[in-house]
Formats: structure tokens, sequence, C-alpha cells
């Protein structure tokens, strides 16, 4: 049950988690519409899946850092930077995928 509740948890986060869940449906609408191949159904799905793993888990290694180090450090913003970093090579990632996927389309 805690898989749930941390999922919940990461669905009700304002912020970047509300970017993703917006990206994500416009990418799933834009697929419908395109009325793309299962298989590139694969790429698209995993591809925001992907997206959404780094997100959950950069959120919580921040929750983490956080409460054991609420203070100002530069190690430690080094550290959450390097995470950011992940998550933006995977959302550019995921960008060049749907534009190679949808451009087959248009």
């Amino acid at each position: 049950m805690h898989a749930f509740r941390g999922w919940k948890l990461f669905i009700q986060e304002k912020g970047h988690s509300r970017f993703h869940h917006l990206a994500a449906i416009g990418a799933i609408m834009v697929s419908i519409w395109l009325d793309i191949s299962t298989e590139d159904w694969l790429w698209i799905g995993l591809a925001i899946l992907m997206v959404y793993v780094v997100e959950m888990i950069n959120s919580a290694l921040e929750l983490l850092i956080d409460a054991l180090h609420p203070g100002r450090n530069e190690r430690i913003r080094d550290v959450k930077d390097r995470l950011a970093a992940v998550v933006l090579i995977c959302a550019i990632f995921t960008i060049i995928v749907a534009f190679l996927v949808w451009s087959k389309y248009l």
C-alpha cells in the first residue's frame, strides 16, 4: 500500500510533476490523433514512463536530502542539480522520441 500512497503523493505534487502530467496527456492525445502504430505506442509509453520514474526518484531524493540537511550546502546543491539534470536529459530524450515517432505520420 505504500507504493500507491507514494504514487498518489507524486500525482498531487505541484511544480514539475504537474508539467510532466500535462506533457504526458498532450503526448497521448497527439498519438491518438495521429493513430500511431502499436510499436510506436511502446516507444511513446516507455519515454513517458522513463520521465515519470526519474522525476519520482528525483522528488524522493530531494525530500530525503531536505529532511537530513535542511540548511544550505554547496555539495547538496550540486547533488540536487545533478538529479535535476538526469530528469532534463530524460525529458529531452522523450521529446526526440516523440518527434521521430510523430514525424512519420505528419
